[in-house]
């Protein structure tokens, strides 16, 4: 009897063994798909605000209206009177001695006339720096393009993108997919380096068409998924647009349209805070949709420019 009552305490006491293994093991996974889940997260945030900067570079757009400007002035310093004095009777002095002095005095002063006069001058001035807002042209389509620049950013993106294969790798992320985003990177740089503007233009888009795909296995929230898709097809509707191609950019705004307008729908279900600005988005993507007619590129990038910012505020 108490053989049988040893067993079954055995038993017991592995079943409960067994289920704290088990419990840690479920715990352990779930926190670390979590955690992954928040740094590919991150990951694609850093890609977004890279890639759109790129973009927005082809046609000097800013997202910021103002630009800090630092300058400095030299205001004169206040002389003393006892230095006037002292000056005063340097000069008397001056006066009084023989030519032989004053010609000694002409050979020791070097420089152009007035000289000493200058740099007394410059003594008495305070450097004074001052910081102000300057308003910037929000798009400046017909500017110079810094080539230079957007090929530095570029290859910025190469030394993360390594690690972010990784990540995307270990949520099983399709390898194909991985491996165009790269072969798209190559072909963007080549473009920039070739100042081929709408070639970069395509690419750049492409690239950023990706971030949909690679979120797909993410337990990032739908609405974020959906606002990153919508970005997508504005991206490509801009690409369009430095192409001339009026037709692809009308099809673009309409599939930007289609998509946002499910994040509408399930919003207006919910106590959601970002309500105001996700209608505030959708009623921006329809004024470029509306501009369209006038076919002007510098109306677009204006609208463009209003809701990237809007779309940025949702993520």
């Amino acid at each position: 009897m108490k053989f049988i009552n040893f067993i079954i305490k055995a038993i017991f006491v592995i079943v409960i063994i067994l289920a704290v293994i088990f419990g840690f093991f479920v715990y352990s996974n779930a926190n670390g798909d979590t955690k992954s889940n928040e740094k590919i997260e991150k990951e694609i945030d850093y890609l977004d605000t890279k890639i759109i900067n790129l973009i927005n570079k082809l046609n000097n757009i800013n997202l910021e209206n103002y630009k800090i400007s630092v300058s400095t002035i030299q205001e004169e310093g206040e002389s003393s009177g006892e230095g006037s004095s002292e000056g005063g009777g340097s000069s008397s002095e001056g006066s009084q001695g023989s030519g032989k002095q004053e010609s000694s005095s002409k050979e020791g002063s070097s420089g152009s006339p007035g000289e000493n006069e200058e740099e007394q001058s410059s003594e008495n001035k305070q450097e004074v720096t001052i910081t102000k807002m300057e308003r910037e042209l929000i798009v400046n389509n017909e500017g110079e393009i810094n080539w230079d620049l957007i090929q530095g950013e570029t290859e910025v993106l190469y030394s993360v993108w390594a690690t972010i294969v990784l990540d995307l790798n270990s949520i099983g992320t399709d390898s194909n997919k991985i491996v165009e985003f790269s072969n798209t990177l190559d072909e963007t740089l080549k473009s920039v380096q070739e100042k081929d503007k709408v070639g970069a233009s395509e690419n750049i888009a492409k690239l950023y068409s990706f971030l949909p795909e690679f979120l797909k296995n993410t337990e990032i929230e739908e609405t974020k998924k959906n606002i990153i898709q919508t970005k997508s097809y504005i991206l490509n509707a801009y690409s369009n647009m430095d192409a001339e191609n009026l037709d692809g950019v009308r099809t673009e705004v309409q599939n930007a349209e289609n998509t946002f307008t499910q994040i509408v729908n399930n919003i207006n279900k919910e106590n959601d805070q970002r309500k105001f600005n996700i209608n505030k988005a959708y009623i921006l993507i329809e004024e470029i949709k509306n501009s369209l007619s006038e076919e002007k590129s510098g109306i677009f990038y204006l609208k463009y420019k209003n809701l990237i910012e809007e779309l940025n505020t949702l993520m």
